[in-house]
């Protein structure tokens, strides 16, 4: 019986693939990042309190002016078909079922249209991508995430330098899924270029396509950020929630 998610993880490299399995599990370098992700996490201890006379316990929160029952975010990766056979529509139904955010990859091999036909009408999506080097292809992914109703965009900006170890496990992952592409940007495999270069101008412009909020992900510090933010969100201050741009 599985009761927890590090039983999956200990019962899953007997079942995969060993590409997939080196897949998952590397990260770049010397792994010191994916050790101290894991260390960092179990140093945080909840709180406990008591004596607060509350009768009736919630986890509801409200992110982005949308209520949702579990403030959890399904992170925005890839692949999810090749370890599952229902891959990122048996992810989406299970955030909608618990009433959390699924974030969904511009990378997956789902189209964002069967992502959002397969959950309820009210299920909370965001729409992750890149800031690519050909414009209209961010610019498609924008359109059509808007269409399919999509609340949010999610846009990546800590791409990493991948470390000889790291990349041939990725390169042979890709040689071997997304031999037709990836359904959510439409361009040759070869021409999908992520921008390594981006700047908070870059961020800007994405802004100023979309009526949507944009959500930036992978900046660690806060270093640069507040004195460049006024500029992108005209003069409104970071925590202020109405701001299209969240960090």
């Amino acid at each position: 019986m599985m009761n927890d998610v590090e039983d999956f993880e200990r019962c899953a490299p007997a079942l995969l693939d060993p590409l997939y399995r080196d897949y998952i599990w590397s990260g770049t370098g010397s792994q010191k990042t994916l050790v101290e992700n894991k260390e960092a996490y179990n140093r945080i201890w909840i709180k406990k309190r008591v004596l607060r006379g509350i009768v009736n316990y919630t986890l509801e929160a409200t992110v982005l002016g949308q209520k949702i029952d579990l403030p959890i975010g399904i992170a925005p990766s890839a692949g999810h078909s090749v370890f599952h056979q229902e891959g990122e529509r048996g992810t989406a139904r299970g955030a909608s079922s618990m009433g959390a955010i699924m974030i969904l990859n511009s990378l997956s091999l789902t189209s964002l249209e069967d992502i959002a036909a397969s959950v309820p009408a009210g299920a909370v999506k965001w729409m992750q991508t890149y800031i690519y080097s050909k414009r209209d292809l961010v610019i498609d992914i924008v359109r059509r995430a808007e269409k399919a109703g999509y609340s949010a965009l999610v846009v990546t900006v800590d791409e990493p330098y991948e470390y000889e170890i790291r990349c041939n496990s990725r390169s042979r992952f890709f040689e071997k899924e997304v031999v037709h592409g990836f359904p959510n940007i439409r361009a040759a495999v070869e021409d999908i270029i992520i921008n390594s270069s981006d700047t908070f101008d870059d961020i800007a412009w994405l802004v100023n396509i979309t009526t949507l909020p944009v959500v930036v992900k992978g900046i660690m510090t806060a270093y640069g950020v507040v004195e460049r933010y006024s500029g992108i969100t005209n003069d409104k201050l970071v925590d202020r929630v109405e701001s299209k741009l969240t960090i």
